[in-house]
């Protein structure tokens, strides 16, 4: 299970996050259980990193992986609930973890990996540019994958970082999000999903899974289903971005 949104801005409602971060946790465990499961995200506990806690605090069995940039080893936070760190050259400082040919590691996580029957999901709680781009290339390798467009940084935090204070500066993966809602409106092209309280229908979209893991380790296979969330005001799953 892949996880990705803010880091270092952190959530507007860390309560929130972790409450909505067990819940798709805890549905993968009940497919798979928890020795068949990983969980990835960048490695430090701050912002997303808070995914590790939930799923060691809960589950101590799932195994948990974090890939991110070597620029973590001069500032550290690595998550003391993250199993193994994969530290990835980043001489851009750019903190994106990219291969040779320009391509996210992130991304290569939420392939499916028919060599070990490996399966599982890239799932975005709002996040920056870094998450955007790992965002559209998992789009084009696997039209698996869910957003979740109402979690926003902690205002504080982006408040020190001076600038704007637009979606488009700090929470560019909502607004894409929005933007292709109002293009679909015109002419439909995506699985967009609006949920507004107190009962609302989810679709889930699931992607996959990262071959360091064993073939043992299994992430979420893909499915669709429904339930009933008061929670979300605003959701994103689809096919093609």
């Amino acid at each position: 299970m892949v996880f990705s949104g803010f880091s270092g801005l952190g959530y507007e409602d860390p309560s929130k996050l972790k409450e909505e971060i067990k819940e798709e946790i805890g549905r993968a465990v009940e497919l798979y259980g928890p020795a068949r499961l990983c969980v990835a995200a960048g490695a430090t506990r701050e912002g997303i990193g808070i995914a590790y806690e939930v799923a060691k605090s809960n589950w101590p069995d799932i195994v948990t992986i974090g890939v991110v940039s070597a620029q973590a080893r001069r500032w550290g936070g690595e998550s003391e609930y993250c199993d193994h760190v994969i530290y990835v050259d980043d001489p851009g400082e750019t903190w994106e973890v990219l291969d040779e040919k320009g391509k996210s590691y992130m991304a290569y996580l939420a392939r499916n990996n028919e060599s070990n029957s490996s399966t599982g999901e890239f799932l975005a709680f709002g996040g920056g540019n870094v998450t955007l781009k790992e965002l559209l290339e998992v789009s084009v390798s696997n039209p698996k994958w869910k957003v979740f467009g109402d979690f926003f940084p902690d205002p504080d935090k982006a408040a020190e970082r001076g600038g704007k204070s637009t979606d488009e500066v700090l929470n560019p993966v909502r607004a894409k999000l929005l933007e292709d809602i109002s293009k679909s409106k015109e002419a439909p092209r995506h699985e967009v999903v609006i949920l507004p309280p107190p009962r609302v229908k989810t679709i889930f979209s699931l992607a996959s899974c990262f071959n360091a893991c064993s073939p043992h380790h299994a992430s979420v296979a893909p499915f669709v289903g429904a339930t009933d969330n008061p929670r979300h005001d605003l959701c994103w799953t689809g096919h093609r971005i």
